[in-house]
């Protein structure tokens, strides 16, 4: 059962092996060796408004001299060797539009050559489907993949339902010795609408600026579940080495703590890091991730890092609590056990005169944290000898992670705020009239640019299905968008084509149900014209 009194969700695991057991960082002091059990769950990472974001070139790796610039071409900017690299509008033409689960693969076949023109000439899909349903997404990274010996993997995505529009997607690596890392890929808009093809981590690239070989885990975020996919890069050129970030504490720590307020923080080699958190009960990971954007969850439930190499996590006390136990649980993004270690330091001298405990927790090994989701519970005994138990929800996430692909999370954010107060939502692309005169735009404000568009329907109301038409001209196709339905109780998300839509007036027919029986709520929108 999870914490928000639902049943477990739906997913799809990896299981790796725990790892093993790791070296002390320290020589001397007091240890209290803890051992952590670890759950499986994840972690919320807020979307942005970018529609792409543009890789940086592999440091020591140089780019064609025919890529063009990294701001016109995120493709070229991975530090393609082509002649004439990619671009995102090729990778496009390279795909077939896709309405089920599945994972894709732009790729270069061994003997083609890209010419870089828009056409997709010289790039092909590969493309194999996932039966989500059946648990079968896990025989993926075990029986094979649809790509081919010889591909150069440009781009790697994921498809879905066109009623199961994703929310969030993260990467993992899935490494020798269990060992499941994020990376952070650059994203560029796919075919479907609400889609997104990868790019690979430029600091996990090949020589090439292609994805190297390897097996990765992709979590795809919906409203009510997570689901994860395993793929296989078979062959190709390896990844570039990977630096090991220095593992030390700054040599003034204790002196930066002085002006910290109590609860969890971080430090890396250089400076420590107070960590913007509230106490609050242990999420699971699909709340983690989706709980403070969609008003499930306190937006300060969920503490966030983003920083590499973090050295150690940390907890201050107040002055005059005694610290009693505590214990560290790396939630996400797999179950395992490692050995840490807490160390207390010096008393911490407060500006009141006072002087407070502290106590750091470190992997007994000399690796940094990993990035992931983790709980930290303590018990303290109070000044007035009254014992407290609390649990802190933290977040490391890698500082090279790119602007997320999209606004479903941001958007949600707001418009979950503002459900209950329609004058403030009129501003924003939402249909939200319930009682809309035939032919009046009495909605939202809906702009060419606007990609991502929110239904607003009376609690209790799940949307079945949307159909969105345009109205002008003698034929009245339909729009070809995807939907997030229901990610909270009275939202839908709606993604439209390209990240917006032509001028003029449209209509959704939205199909609902409720207590009252099934209905169909009509609404005319008008993009790029003004609102009556």
């Amino acid at each position: 059962m999870n914490p928000d009194g639902r049943p477990p969700d739906d997913e799809l695991n990896v299981d790796p092996v725990p790892v093993g057991r790791r070296r002390s960082l320290r020589s001397a002091g007091l240890v209290v060796i803890v051992s952590v059990a670890f759950i499986a769950l994840a972690v919320l990472k807020p979307w942005d408004d970018g529609r792409a974001a543009v890789p940086t070139p592999v440091a020591g790796v140089a780019a064609s001299p025919s890529a063009g610039s990294a701001s016109t071409n995120p493709v070229a900017a991975a530090a393609t060797p082509f002649a004439h690299p990619p671009t995102p509008a090729d990778l496009i033409r390279a795909t077939v539009r896709r309405s089920e689960w599945g994972v894709r693969a732009v790729v270069v076949p061994q003997g083609a050559t890209p010419t870089g023109d828009g056409t997709g000439s010289g790039l092909a899909e590969r493309f194999l489907a996932v039966d989500v349903g059946d648990g079968a997404a896990l025989g993926v990274g075990a029986a094979g993949t649809a790509i081919q010996a010889g591909d150069d993997v440009i781009g790697l995505g994921v498809t879905t339902p066109d009623d199961a529009m994703p929310l969030d997607v993260r990467f993992w690596r899935l490494e020798p010795g269990a060992v499941v890392r994020r990376i952070v890929p650059r994203p560029v808009l796919g075919r479907e609408a609400g889609s997104w093809l990868w790019l690979p981590d430029p600091h996990e690239a090949t020589i090439r600026g292609t994805w190297p070989a390897g097996t990765y885990r992709i979590d795809v975020l919906l409203g009510p579940r997570i689901v994860r996919l395993v793929t296989v890069v078979p062959t190709g050129v390896p990844a570039l080495p990977r630096g090991v970030p220095a593992v030390a504490e700054p040599s003034n720590l204790v002196d930066q703590l002085r002006s910290f307020a109590a609860g969890p923080f971080a430090f890396t080699p250089q400076i420590a890091l107070p960590i913007d958190v509230v106490p609050h009960d242990p999420l699971d990971e699909r709340l983690a991730w989706l709980g403070p954007a969609a008003g499930q969850a306190d937006t300060a439930a969920v503490g966030r890092m983003t920083v590499n190499a973090v050295t150690a996590l940390g907890i201050l006390l107040k002055p005059g609590e005694q610290f009693v136990s505590a214990n560290l649980e790396r939630v996400a993004p797999v179950a395992e056990t490692p050995d840490v270690r807490i160390f207390p330091l010096p008393l911490i001298p407060r500006s009141d005169g006072g002087r407070a405990t502290a106590v750091i927790f470190e992997y007994a090994d000399l690796r940094p944290l990993e990035a992931g989701f983790y709980h930290l519970t303590e018990t303290a005994t109070l000044a007035s000898g009254v014992d407290r138990t609390q649990t802190w929800n933290l977040d490391i996430v890698p500082s090279a992670a790119p602007p997320p692909p999209g606004v479903p999370l941001v958007r949600m954010a707001r418009w979950v705020s503002l459900m209950n107060d329609p004058g403030r939502l009129s501003a924003d692309p939402v249909v939200f009239d319930q009682h809309v005169d035939d032919g009046v735009c009495s909605s939202g404000q809906f702009t060419q640019v606007d990609g991502l568009y929110g239904i607003v329907e009376p609690p209790g109301t799940a949307v079945s299905r949307i159909r969105m038409i345009a109205l002008a001209g003698q034929f009245q196709p339909d729009v070809v968008a995807r939907i997030a339905p229901n990610v909270v109780d009275g939202l839908t998300l709606l993604a439209v084509p390209d990240g917006g839509l032509l001028g003029g007036e449209y209509q959704l027919d939205i199909d609902t149900t409720s207590v009252a029986g099934p209905e169909r709520h009509v609404h005319p929108v008008c993009v790029g014209l003004a609102q009556h």
